[in-house]
């Protein structure tokens, strides 16, 4: 019987043992920093380290639409249609113009555009400039695990900012999308950025 507390004793000298802190450590490999990189917030208020996204924005929510809980991939959230089926959203991410510009495209089944196509795209204002008008319909398949859906629309405001890519989505079955096509370019008009 005196084994088994000896037993103890020696296992958690080892388990101790291996809890020790290394006084040094090397650092044998590195990696060149990219776009994907957050930048260091060195000062940054617990609203800008702890919220999604850095911006705050203005907006008039039209009177036909509904505003829907914020998520951590849309800064701002609302739903339109007779029986809230489209989505309205502001999301802030990374990558280029051209890769979110052609990752909505592959969510209806498009092939992907040339960087220079992604430029010469038509022009919405919204946030006081000129950002890029992208329009698809079709059959949309939203990703992460969610059943496509025939006869869709999509409307999307997307300008780069230093950090990434802004976006300003409506996507919907294709009529209602369609009959909401102006109301969303006044929402996008009068979208602003707050202190």
């Amino acid at each position: 019987m005196r084994l088994v507390p000896l037993i103890s004793i020696a296992f958690a000298s080892v388990l101790m043992n291996g809890c020790r802190v290394p006084t040094e450590v090397e650092i044998d490999e590195t990696r060149e920093l990219n776009s994907n990189d957050e930048r260091i917030r060195l000062h940054a208020s617990n609203w800008q380290r702890f919220k999604p996204g850095e911006r705050h924005y203005v907006y008039k929510v039209p009177k036909e639409w509904v505003r829907r809980r914020n998520t951590q991939m849309r800064q701002v959230n609302l739903g339109f249609g007779p029986n809230g089926e489209g989505d309205v959203y502001i999301s802030e991410t990374r990558g280029s113009l051209w890769q979110n510009v052609n990752r909505w495209r592959r969510q209806f089944g498009l092939e992907p555009i040339s960087e220079t196509d992604v430029n010469s795209l038509p022009r919405a204002t919204a946030l006081g400039v000129e950002l890029a008008l992208v329009e698809e319909k079709g059959t949309y398949g939203p990703g992460m695990g969610k059943a496509a859906k025939n006869d869709y629309g999509l409307l999307g405001v997307i300008g780069a900012t230093g950090s990434g890519v802004i976006t300003i989505k409506m996507v919907g079955p294709g009529a209602i999308v369609e009959a909401e096509r102006e109301r969303f370019l006044e929402f996008c008009r009068g979208l602003n950025l707050g202190d």
